[in-house]
């Protein structure tokens, strides 16, 4: 996907529903087209309006502009947004309604401004939990010292409503003895405690970034040899137990990586994310990108080298890889290649189960 060229033009973007002045009801694609060029005619270039826009209403519908947009209830929610609380827009909005606006809120979330966008997060949060009537499951009782394993045990096989109701966690110190204290904060502790041993680097399921000196961690592409046959099961608790602090609106610190996050978004990465994965990697492969010489001078193939504690494993990028050489015609495919084993193909299985 092409991606525009400043941060002012998507800003620009999502205040469409601000700066048009339009009649909703009987709004036309060639008029939102034509109203939206004329907004965005100033900071972008053709090339960039013909990318949101399209050429013809043909081209709007290839696009998926009209499905995406879906043009009256998109410029009469966005208008709401902008002007009302969404404590009063989601209660109002039939069912319908409500879908078109999360496929916006999915789609092209930058059109909400982000504050915005966390107050309709809540408030479809408190609709979800007012129709569900939560209801305290039975005690689950767990020690500190345990957490993960105990935890692993009685929460994994929850499923859907159960994951929704309210938890009844109960401690217990090393000497059999209950700790004090009952709903919500406990909860909240369990979670925080969990989080903080789970997403340790030293439990050995998310491994750190050499990117830079801020921390941050993303799977751990070796976790099977670590954990066995049993890691992906982990991974899928793990994605869990985040939906669940997000739901109950629970602040975890857990400093995911960029590039891990972009996966999660179900974003594609590319080679401006390896620089959040591996700094010497990076320069490596702008170093090659913009390489002036003969190429076949370095010496490389389509192949990685993998090292699982000592154990080295080469990897074929492509069919035959070792024995295809990289040259000045083919090095953008091995850079592409190189990108997209590290960010995607190795973490794979792990970001399926998490995500789950």
């Amino acid at each position: 996907m092409r991606k525009f060229t400043s941060d002012s033009t998507v800003e620009q973007f999502w205040m469409i529903p601000q700066t048009l002045d339009l009649n909703y009801s009987s709004i036309q694609g060639s008029d939102l087209k034509d109203a939206t060029g004329a907004s965005l005619g100033s900071s972008m270039s053709q090339d960039e309006q013909r990318y949101i826009l399209g050429e013809t209403e043909e081209e709007l519908n290839e696009q998926n502009f009209r499905s995406i947009f879906r043009r009256r209830q998109y410029m009469s929610l966005s208008n709401s947004l902008q002007h009302q609380q969404p404590r009063a827009i989601i209660t109002k909005l039939t069912t319908k309604k409500q879908a078109s606006l999360l496929h916006i809120l999915q789609e092209i979330p930058f059109v909400i401004p982000f504050t915005k966008r966390v107050e309709l997060f809540e408030q479809f949060l408190k609709q979800d939990k007012q129709l569900i009537h939560q209801d305290y499951m039975n005690p689950i009782v767990l020690k500190r010292s345990t957490i993960f394993e105990d935890a692993f045990s009685h929460f994994y096989s929850l499923k859907g409503y159960q994951i929704k109701q309210q938890w009844n966690v109960q401690f217990v110190s090393e000497h059999g003895f209950q700790e004090e204290g009952i709903g919500h904060g406990v909860v909240k502790d369990f979670i925080i405690e969990l989080c903080k041993q789970a997403f340790s680097t030293q439990y050995g399921l998310f491994v750190n970034t050499t990117s830079t000196e801020e921390y941050s961690i993303y799977p751990n592409p070796s976790s099977k040899l670590l954990h066995g046959e049993q890691h992906l099961n982990y991974f899928y608790f793990l994605g869990m137990i985040i939906g669940k602090a997000m739901y109950e609106q629970l602040l975890v610190d857990v400093p995911f990586a960029r590039f891990f996050l972009s996966k999660l978004l179900g974003k594609h990465n590319d080679l401006n994310h390896v620089q959040y994965y591996d700094k010497e990697l990076y320069k490596n492969l702008i170093f090659l990108k913009q390489y002036e010489g003969n190429v076949e001078d370095l010496n490389l193939n389509f192949t990685i080298v993998e090292d699982n504690f000592g154990e080295k494993k080469v990897i074929n990028l492509i069919p035959n890889g070792e024995q295809i050489a990289v040259t000045n015609e083919n090095k953008f495919m091995y850079i592409q290649r190189i990108v997209h084993y590290r960010l995607n193909v190795q973490i794979r299985e792990q970001c399926q189960y998490f995500l789950q």
